[in-house]
């Protein structure tokens, strides 16, 4: 699985430096703090109600206080998770050992 740091700090210095002046400026709000180590992927299948999620072929499921990020860092509905998706993701170990998805940001483009 890729690392995004270098894309999400790549965005951020192409939005704040060239696209719209110091980067200060540019963003609304910042990226979540775990957003330069997500690993990287692409939804294959999203059951909310279910509490799963298929990632690169990979099952996980979803942490009960699961939270999703635009892009930009802005929370958004982890209903607006579909197939096909990229994503950045971080997951941690849910009471049972398995590892679940507790953040995830929506990557540009989707």
């Amino acid at each position: 699985m890729k690392r995004i740091r270098y894309i999400v700090l790549s965005a951020v210095i192409f939005a704040g430096g060239l696209a719209f002046g110091p980067a200060s400026a540019a963003l609304p709000s910042a990226l979540p703090p775990f957003a330069a180590d997500l690993d990287e992927g692409t939804i294959d299948r999203v059951d909310i109600k279910a509490g799963e999620i298929i990632i690169g072929d990979t099952y996980f499921v979803l942490a009960f206080s699961v939270r999703v990020y635009a892009f930009n860092g802005a929370p958004v509905s982890v209903k607006l998770l579909k197939k096909g998706m990229d994503i950045g993701y971080s997951t941690a170990q849910d009471a049972s050992g398995q590892s679940a998805v507790a953040n995830i940001v929506i990557l540009s483009g989707n």
